[in-house]
């Protein structure tokens, strides 16, 4: 049980995956292809992760009822956090957004992830990860095995995106696994080691924590 001071430590923050690079948004700033709710624990040091279907039908301020992803190119992250807390009954104030390119380089910078993947998602990251490695002009690599293998940035990032191999549910369940191998590799380093990514990290980032 949480105590009243306890219960309000617990910080939350919303991550928003966006979507910039996209041709079908040209133009635009784009939409959040990701929103992960991230609540972190101090007493009992735990980290939980609730992800918010992009394609879930919500009603948005000033544009009437529509997918919840839209919100952000309407009015980006102020209209985000809006359109979550009046619709799901929260008050989140907190944000980190990253676009694609910005995760892959992230990862990259870490020295990738190790993730376990089916020969499924493997295949589908040997044909789709053409568009990742456009992001960064880098020539394409190829996943050799299934099972737990460590991914690059573009990788993970083709990963994450998997709609083909599962719904969207599962595609929001690798989102999450992603995020958790980051955290993992992480949590393996030195202070020292951390800091000398945190610059790489911050410049990926937009943030009003």
């Amino acid at each position: 049980d949480l105590t009243k001071s306890e219960f309000n430590a617990i910080k939350n923050i919303v991550l928003f995956g966006i979507d910039t690079m996209n041709p079908e948004y040209e133009g635009d700033t784009g939409r959040s292809d990701s929103i992960i709710i991230v609540s972190i624990n101090p007493k009992y040091k735990t980290l939980k992760m609730i992800s918010i279907p992009r394609d879930t039908y919500a009603e948005i301020e000033g544009y009437g009822k529509t997918k919840i992803n839209h919100a952000y190119e309407y009015g980006q992250e102020q209209l985000a956090l809006k359109t979550i807390n009046q619709n799901f009954g929260l008050d989140l104030t907190e944000f980190v957004t990253i676009d694609f390119a910005g995760l892959i380089n992230v990862i990259n910078d870490i020295g990738g992830v190790q993730l376990t993947i089916t020969e499924a998602e493997r295949d589908f990251i040997n044909n789709n990860s053409k568009f990742a490695y456009g992001l960064t002009n880098t020539k394409t690599k190829k996943i050799s095995s299934a099972g737990l293998v460590t991914l690059d940035g573009e990788q993970a990032l083709t990963h994450s995106r998997n709609r083909k191999v599962g719904d969207d549910f599962t595609r929001a369940g690798r989102q999450r696994q992603v995020l958790e191998a980051i955290m993992n590799k992480l949590s393996k380093m030195s202070m020292g080691e951390i800091n000398e990514h945190i610059d790489v990290f911050l410049q990926q980032v937009t943030t009003n924590i």
